[in-house]
């Protein structure tokens, strides 16, 4: 059995569909994965902050399409990069130019950016790409609650541009914008318990 983890609300990788059945692209490259490996898989929800101590109980075997970062390799072993992503901000539409280049958003002050998820681990890079002194950063639970924020909160979402896009195709009101001169590239693989690197190397 290989047994993966999988977050519901990261699509348009792990979500489920109208008819409850779980589905995208993480599902179906696992679901090869297992084919060539001849085993039967089986996922389980996982959250990102217990997700160490999930590898470390044997809870699960494999997590698909995490960040390759530097902070990342310190509790998992890692693959090679399947998915070269993006990250970028999710803003309401009428306020898209206020974030459209690195320049327009550090004048501003007292932003408010939420980010969820595996967005944590690579937030010493984020930092650097935006060095605001006005900054606030909020970790959210999840990131639907961003969505359903009552009275603009936060200013922006920072995630990466193909979740975000998914979210905004449920709600339109939001668009996602990369900021120009600013693009930060964001490499995803394979995450397995350390020392288990072969399972990373299929």
């Amino acid at each position: 059995v290989l047994r993966a983890g999988y977050n519901p609300e990261r699509l348009p990788f792990t979500f489920f569909n109208d008819e409850g059945s779980l589905v995208g692209f993480d599902v179906e490259l696992l679901s090869l994965l297992a084919g060539e490996m001849g085993v039967r898989l089986e996922f389980f929800p996982v959250s990102w902050d217990t997700l160490r101590e999930e590898f470390d109980d044997s809870q699960i075997d494999i997590m698909g399409t995490v960040p390759l970062s530097t902070h990342m390799l310190v509790d998992f072993d890692l693959s090679d990069p399947y998915l070269q992503g993006t990250l970028g901000l999710v803003v309401r539409d009428h306020r898209r130019a206020e974030f459209s280049t690195r320049k327009q958003i550090l004048a501003q002050k007292g932003l408010e950016i939420a980010y969820a998820g595996a967005v944590e681990y690579i937030r010493p890079a984020l930092e650097q790409a935006l060095p605001g002194d006005d900054f606030t950063w909020h970790k959210l639970q999840n990131i639907r609650s961003f969505f359903e924020q009552d009275n603009e909160q936060y200013d922006a979402l920072l995630v990466d541009v193909e979740i975000g896009t998914a979210w905004t195709l449920l709600h339109p009101e939001y668009t996602v914008v990369i900021p120009a001169a600013s693009q930060l590239r964001m490499p995803s693989g394979f995450a397995v318990a350390k020392g288990q690197h072969d399972l990373a190397a299929l």
